[in-house]
């Protein structure tokens, strides 16, 4: 939990004494552990072969890519296995030609590509992924109303939840976000990666979620962007904020119409 949360990633790749990849622990993986009330010092191995990590080693051949692949290809298979609806993990492992880890690629990352133009408009492919016959054009001109989940299947909470009840949001909708709100307003929202760092921290379950909030460094207006903004632009902001999720509302506005995800 704290080697996520120093390093602001959302996977780690779990190795044997040759470097070859046995899973994933994934944020969503800390998340039920913090939830279910996990001892921390429980081993890793122990925990792949529990039954509930979101990416044991028998999962590994679906998201598995080599170094050299093309990143059309990393990001078809990331949807083809969201689509299957029997793979919960949103990442991918890279290994090299003698099958060691090199490294884990996530929908963030995709999402920090997207943001730079210069390194995709040119990837072999890559346009696929965008609806011809002007798909470089719309990659571009795409707004984040475009792409956004509407209000009415954002998963949400009260302020006088504790971190408890949010978690169990998160984990029964298996959703990656869950906006706190009431009718004054926004909050701010818990996502498996800030579960993860209040697990670090040792935030207690029982504790109130709006209180946890209000410790956070960055506030709410930090994680809003409006509907009308390019998604190129959004996924710069996630990129260079570090984040992979942003609260949706209009122009001005300050209740929430949606929410984007990288």
């Amino acid at each position: 939990a704290e080697a996520l949360s120093d390093s602001r990633r959302t996977a780690i790749g779990v190795v044997d004494e040759e470097e070859r990849p046995l899973g994933l622990l994934t944020v969503n993986d800390l998340v039920r552990a913090y939830f279910e009330g996990v001892p921390p010092e429980r081993r890793l191995s122990d925990w792949l072969a529990s039954g509930q990590a979101r990416a044991p080693e028998e999962l590994l051949k679906r998201i598995t890519v080599r170094r050299r692949a093309p990143l059309a290809q990393v990001a078809e298979k990331m949807v083809s296995n969201a689509l299957a609806g029997d793979c919960a993990c949103h990442h991918v492992v890279v290994v090299g030609e003698s099958g060691r880890l090199k490294g884990v690629l996530s929908s963030h990352d995709l999402a920090a590509v997207l943001s730079h133009h210069d390194l995709w408009q040119h990837q072999p492919h890559f346009s696929d992924m965008f609806a011809p016959p002007d798909a470089e054009e719309a990659a571009v001109t795409m707004t984040v109303r475009d792409a956004m989940k509407h209000s009415g299947r954002v998963f949400t909470c009260p302020p006088g939840d504790t971190m408890r009840d949010a978690l169990k949001v998160l984990l029964v909708s298996q959703q990656n976000s869950v906006v706190v709100v009431d009718e004054s307003g926004i909050y701010g929202f818990v996502t498996p990666r800030d579960a993860v760092k209040a697990f670090a921290d040792g935030f207690p379950l029982s504790g109130n979620i709006a209180e946890w909030l209000s410790q956070r460094m960055q506030g709410v207006e930090n994680r809003m962007v409006s509907i009308d903004m390019r998604l190129v632009d959004a996924a710069a902001k996630m990129a260079s904020d570090g984040i992979d999720h942003l609260i949706v509302v209009h122009p001005g506005g300050h209740e929430a119409v949606g929410v984007l995800s990288s």
